[in-house]
């Protein structure tokens, strides 16, 4: 989280990053204590034994260099478009040369289909069903 450490996080998981149309992206799970965040705002919860609850989300943040500094936008806290639970996931080019991306289902860890990527001319990643 070095590039990006915000504060807001416990943890900043699985990080990536990609460059597309002159920005650098970054890809990472955000693990916040249950305490430091309204539970209502973030897609998944861990409890554990001893009652401790962590919330997790996906983020993409973007830079203007590969090193720094990425910066949190408005759409920056992501979901797919067709709404499923996931948590964790990665970037990568398709047979026929597109940005996708893959995640795990959250809860069965299963790995979801591909979610194409566009890139929006002031920067914003959106995803659509592959």
């Amino acid at each position: 989280g070095i590039v990006a450490n915000t504060g807001k996080f416990l943890r900043m998981e699985t990080p990536q990053i990609w460059p597309k149309n002159g920005r650098w992206y970054l890809y990472f799970g955000g693990v916040t204590a249950a305490k430091n965040i309204n539970p209502s705002a973030l897609d998944n919860t861990k409890t554990f034994k001893n009652g401790d609850a962590e919330y997790v989300s996906n983020y993409i943040y973007v830079g203007s260099t590969i090193d720094g500094k990425y910066k949190e936008m408005p759409w920056s806290n992501i979901k797919l478009p067709d709404n499923t639970p996931f948590y964790i996931c990665k970037t990568l080019l398709n047979p026929k040369g597109q940005d996708v991306m893959l995640a795990h289902g959250w809860g069965n860890w299963k790995l979801l289909r591909p979610y194409k990527l566009t890139y929006r001319s002031d920067g914003e990643v959106k995803f659509g069903i592959s």
